[in-house]
């Protein structure tokens, strides 16, 4: 489900509607500059997904799901059905495009990366994230947006402050979360509206994370039909994975197939490809859980910064 699943963000070439059935919760209107500002900020329960038949609340009576899976990469993965039965199944404005602290790099998870680095635009979104720098401690995500350069940053516990220049071309203000994977990797979703890019932490940078083809990873957020959300819930033994999900409505629009693919994520997370498709529910009504969760973007407990108005 991701918009690029091993292909550049140039494959859209639809309509340019967004096909997400039913309203985005977390995307009101309000005029800015070039670009829509979430209004209301709602942030979804974060959800724990688990493999061999763990069992979900949301749809018409109980849902099982089983395995691990994710977001389709345009035919690369092959889903597979999920047992079950019924409807169910499964500061000053940063200055520099890349800016990092300067000292030595995060590395284990007792030792946090050195105090310093660029300041934090007073302006900026901010929220509450997972530990990105392996030291054990909580962290800080912020947006911000100068009005001629776009900011994703992060402040960890132990005072260091680095970002990175986003672009993107969709009119929407971006909003962000970010959380640790149980492989050691910390990702950063950046959601622009009609895709969420995805970004790593570094030794103690922000990287763009490049598909297979070279080319930055993107989840689809419904624009090209390729994915409807992306999350990082808890798999089984695995702990924690990056997953895209799509939510794909019935020829009548009354109910939903929902399925989840697994990225896998290498060097440090600069790199992702997708992984196993799973569907995790079929016949699902709009007001399941599994819906709302599949067209949403979270990661974990993080809170989500967003982006403030130029």
């Amino acid at each position: 489900m991701s918009s690029n699943q091993e292909t550049s963000s140039t494959r859209r070439t639809g309509s340019g509607q967004d096909t997400r059935p039913g309203p985005d919760p977390i995307r009101p209107a309000r005029s800015r500059t070039g670009r829509r500002v979430l209004a209301v900020l709602a942030v979804p329960v974060a959800l724990t997904l688990l493999s061999a038949c763990s069992v979900l609340p949301g749809s018409h009576g109980t849902l099982t799901v089983s395995g691990a899976a994710g977001p389709a990469d345009a035919g690369a993965a092959t889903p597979s059905t999920s047992s079950g039965t019924g409807s169910s199944a499964a500061g000053s404005t940063p200055s520099t495009g890349n800016t990092s602290s300067t000292g030595n790099t995060s590395s284990g998870r007792n030792k946090g990366c050195p105090a310093g680095g660029v300041a934090v635009d007073p302006g900026a979104g901010t929220a509450r994230t997972a530990d990105l720098d392996g030291d054990g401690r909580s962290d800080t995500l912020w947006l911000s947006d100068t009005g001629n350069t776009r900011y994703v940053g992060v402040r960890t516990a132990s005072g260091a402050r680095f970002s990175k220049v986003i672009s993107d071309a969709a009119p929407e203000s971006a909003t962000a979360v970010a959380g640790r994977l149980g492989d050691g990797s910390a990702v950063i979703l950046v959601d622009f509206g009609r895709d969420v890019q995805l970004f790593a932490v570094v030794g103690c940078r922000i990287v763009t994370t490049h598909n297979t083809q070279g080319q930055p990873y993107k989840f689809d957020r419904g624009f090209t039909g390729y994915g409807t959300g992306a999350g990082c819930p808890v798999i089984g033994s695995s702990g924690r994975r990056l997953v895209g999900y799509q939510s794909k409505g019935s020829s009548t629009g009354t109910d939903f197939t929902v399925s989840r693919t697994t990225i896998t994520l290498s060097a440090g997370g600069s790199r992702a490809a997708n992984g196993s498709t799973t569907i995790l529910g079929t016949h699902l009504p709009t007001s399941s859980s599994l819906v709302t969760m599949a067209q949403s973007v979270t990661c974990g407990a993080s809170g989500r910064a967003l982006e403030p108005q130029s």
